[in-house]
């Protein structure tokens, strides 16, 4: 959500953005997990229990909804 990013199908290759799925460019520090392990383990601890922020939240929606698009493939990406 920080940038356009591709996703080559069969079908060719689709640039995607992140209002296109409504929701809003981040910087690349508003989603950063950190420098170490730790740190990356604490960022997903509080993305699962909720305190991950929303542009962290919003990335792990949009990954998911790629990968039950990918999984499926006979749903619109919006609907995922």
């Amino acid at each position: 959500l920080t940038a356009p990013w591709d996703v080559a199908t069969e079908g060719g290759t689709t640039t995607w953005r992140a209002a296109d799925l409504g929701m809003e460019e981040v910087l690349p520090d508003a989603i950063a997990g950190g420098t170490s392990k730790a740190a990356y383990a604490a960022t997903i601890v509080d993305i699962l229990s909720g305190k991950g922020g929303r542009a962290r939240e919003d990335v792990v929606v949009v990954n998911a909804a790629f990968a039950l698009r990918c999984g499926e493939g006979d749903e619109e990406i919006g609907v995922c």
